[in-house]
């Protein structure tokens, strides 16, 4: 093999060599450069989630959590009292209020939504441990209730149209 043949294999061998390390390099740099794109976040449907129309009440089994979930945050992220008269709900809004009747003895509790769930199909509202102990099904557990939301912080949108005692004429 004479001298010229030995040289030009090794230069091809020298280019082959920096085109690989500069290839390397453009692809490390590249891939360092831009940061990923954030994966798509969509919405996972919940199964057996049916928004509920304002002013309609929802019939159904409600069911009650209590010490065991006491001072965690809640899905508004609000630490969970359960004392408090709060509930979860599949999908109303956190902060909306509801009236809770107990159709077994006809008592009933205002609650406010802080949470999700439940998560046990079948079910409309998870009350909290104060709330169950107002509908007295603390022992039962579940009980059928009747949920009607509230237009406010106190009162129903049937409340709201008819005049209370305190609007009434001084006579």
């Amino acid at each position: 093999m004479d001298h010229r043949t030995q040289g030009d294999r090794t230069g091809r061998l020298h280019i082959w060599y920096y085109t690989c390390w500069l290839g390397a390099l453009l692809l490390l740099a590249s891939c360092s450069s831009r940061p990923a794109p954030p994966p798509a976040t969509v919405p996972s449907p919940l199964p057996d989630v049916i928004p509920v129309p304002e002013g309609t009440p929802q019939y159904g089994l409600a069911s009650w959590y209590g010490k065991e979930r006491h001072g965690r945050r809640t899905a508004s992220g609000e630490i969970y009292d359960s004392e408090q008269l709060t509930a979860a709900h599949r999908t109303a809004p956190f902060g909306t209020y509801a009236l809770v009747t107990n159709l077994a003895n006809g008592r009933t509790v205002q609650v406010r939504i802080n949470d999700r769930g439940p998560s046990i199909p079948g079910r409309v509202i998870d009350l909290s441990y104060g709330a169950a102990r107002q509908l007295d099904m603390v022992r039962a557990g579940v009980a059928r209730v009747r949920v009607e939301w509230l237009a406010g912080a106190g009162y129903t949108s049937s409340q709201a149209e008819t005049p209370s005692e305190t609007d009434a004429p001084q006579g």
